[in-house]
């Protein structure tokens, strides 16, 4: 019976890209650390799919990894840039709530 990979949350500072190793160094919690990517590595930017080919060295990141059978760290997930903040905003709002009467 084959058991699913724990998946682990990861953040830091993108500090180097290897394109031709597809994996990603990052400067996080008092180390570095190597994270590879694999072709099911999603990537995004601003919510939107990305590549490798758009990040940015000094960028935040973040995502989800797992360890592969050989101890290395490859990512499931990889987010470019800083953490969104909440959900997206429309600009049209629906019907405003009226002031609450104390």
């Amino acid at each position: 019976k084959e058991t699913k990979a724990v998946r682990i949350p990861f953040s830091g500072k993108l500090n180097g890209i290897d394109k031709a190793a597809m994996s990603i160094t990052l400067d996080g919690n008092a180390r570095k650390r190597t994270i590879r990517l694999t072709p099911e590595t999603k990537i995004l930017k601003a919510g939107k799919p990305a590549t490798l080919e758009d990040a940015v060295i000094g960028d935040e990141v973040g995502g989800q990894l797992v360890k592969n059978s050989e101890g290395h760290e490859e990512a499931v997930s990889l987010r470019l840039g800083s953490k969104p903040e909440g959900p997206a905003v429309s600009s049209k709002r629906s019907k405003e709530e009226p002031p609450k009467n104390k």
